[in-house]
């Protein structure tokens, strides 16, 4: 597994810098709205008219994370984290001491 794991890893992340410039897109387009609201704002104060309504906000979701197979000592937040974000079918944990992660 020690020999495998990495392999699958990289080949998981061969498109993850595709994603993650596609979402730092979409985070970058969302505050390009909002500032050009913000200007529109400004503008319909100066001549005393109705502000536009506020933009939709974009479905931008979480950073793009890259795709993990392992951890190694991780807390129970992150792992959740983890899963949720770059790990959905499933993450082998690695922990040194097994009291360390029921405690933990």
């Amino acid at each position: 597994m020690r020999l495998v794991l990495p392999e699958i890893e990289r080949r998981m992340a061969l498109d993850f810098p595709d994603k993650l410039r596609e979402w730092q897109m979409k985070v970058e387009l969302a505050k390009a709205k909002e500032e050009k609201w913000k200007t529109e704002v400004r503008e319909a104060e100066k001549k005393k008219a109705a502000p536009p309504q506020p933009p939709q906000s974009l479905d931008i979701g979480p950073e793009a994370q890259r795709p993990r197979l392992r951890q190694h000592d991780v807390t129970i937040e992150r792992v959740a984290m983890l899963l949720a974000t770059s790990a959905p079918k499933g993450l082998l944990i690695v922990r040194n001491e097994l009291a360390g992660w029921i405690e933990g």
